[in-house]
């Protein structure tokens, strides 16, 4: 039996940016939870990268995350790490200026989530 969740990223910063109301310790508190009163149910945690905003001590602090609720619950498994894409949102005001948001509900709904090319990307990978 597994427990899945988002965990999102191991930065508080970055928790703040997407709105997730969730801290590293809530995070580590229950994989060791579910070890100590339900250790047949596995946390099963997905992750978010590539944010405007993200730096490289950001993403360290993910990775460090992640390795301790590993320790905390040997069980724990990472099973992704997605890509930030952005939606209909007010954090579209938040996001750089070389991103033109789709115009229209219907622009938004063709946008491949696991293949959306973001300019930001782009740049860090010096492919701009």
């Amino acid at each position: 039996m597994e427990l899945d969740f988002g965990g999102g990223s191991g930065s508080a910063r970055l928790q703040e940016f997407v709105c997730k109301d969730l801290t590293s310790e809530q995070m580590l508190e229950s994989v060791s939870n579910l070890r100590k009163w339900a250790s047949s149910i596995e946390p099963y945690v997905s992750w978010l990268s590539g944010s405007p905003n993200e730096t490289y001590e950001d993403m360290l602090k993910t990775f460090e995350l992640m390795d301790r609720m590993k320790e905390s619950n040997p069980l724990t498994q990472h099973y992704d790490i997605f890509i930030y894409t952005p939606f209909p949102s007010p954090m579209i005001k938040l996001l750089e200026p070389g991103f033109q948001p789709p115009q229209s509900l219907e622009d938004w709904g063709i946008i491949d989530v696991f293949h959306f090319q973001l300019p930001w990307h782009r740049q860090r990978q010096g492919l701009l």
